[in-house]
């Protein structure tokens, strides 16, 4: 079997032979959580050093040093990959943050849609970044993704120029809707971001503004099937088609 080795994400400089301060939640993890002690290896990384294997040397419970001892990993360079969501349930919503990096996303972007579950405001911004922290470290993945500010589902037309935009949706009156594989078949000059929306659906205002913005070549409007899915399940399905169509996995 093999040994499951402790991965800890650290934002800030590692540096081979330095010797890190770790502050009360890093050392929590380590020490109580992981239940290491002076002696004991593991790995600690960031997407901009990468990743190296540190060795607990002194200190106690409430802050551990550590001792950096090599380099066993460089920074890695992520296919730009962004998800716009709307909130749902705060269950369902860790699940969907965590699939969504293992599957590659570098961009995070929450939305504001008419018909969400409750608002982004009932959840805290370090909240988010805590779950996709776990995640990174769980899947092997060394950079954090960005995660904004949640905007409001108009502005979201203000990525244009950034990414090409793709909507799931599943609203039979929205007749422009493509199929995934015939979409994502084509080249684009700009990275996919994946927007999906409420469990209720999207609100009859949003549907037209929709319509505008694919009649404006602004975005393309997604069906992914005669099944009606959950959010998270959407995002997923989305998200997974993407790469093995035209990202990743497609290599």
């Amino acid at each position: 079997m093999v040994k499951h080795i402790p991965r800890l994400f650290y934002p800030n400089d590692i540096i081979v032979n330095d010797i890190i301060a770790l502050d009360s939640k890093h050392s929590h993890y380590i020490s109580s959580v992981m239940r290491l002690s002076d002696g004991d290896d593991f790995h600690i990384f960031n997407g901009h050093d990468g990743e190296f294997i540190g060795q607990c040397c002194k200190g106690n419970k409430k802050q551990v040093h550590v001792k950096i001892i090599k380099k066993i990993r460089d920074r890695e360079i992520l296919t730009p990959l962004a998800l716009a969501f709307s909130f749902i349930q705060t269950k369902q919503l860790q699940w969907l943050i965590t699939k969504a990096i293992e599957l590659g996303v570098t961009y995070l972007q929450p939305v504001h849609v008419q018909q969400a579950q409750k608002k982004f405001t009932d959840i805290s911004h370090e909240k988010i970044e805590s779950w996709a922290c776990d995640a990174i470290a769980q899947c092997g993945r060394l950079a954090m993704p960005i995660i904004k500010p949640a905007i409001d589902f108009t502005a979201l037309i203000n990525y244009n120029n950034d990414y090409q935009l793709f909507i799931a949706c599943e609203d039979d009156t929205i007749k422009q809707r493509s199929y995934i594989h015939d979409i994502f078949t084509n080249a684009y000059s700009k990275p996919p971001m994946m927007m999906i929306g409420p469990a209720g659906g999207f609100h009859r205002d949003e549907l037209y503004i929709m319509q505008q913005w694919t009649h404006n070549h602004q975005a393309i409007l997604l069906s992914l099937g005669k099944h009606i899915l959950r959010s998270e399940t959407a995002a997923i399905a989305t998200l997974s088609c993407w790469q093995a169509i035209a990202g990743d996995w497609s290599v």
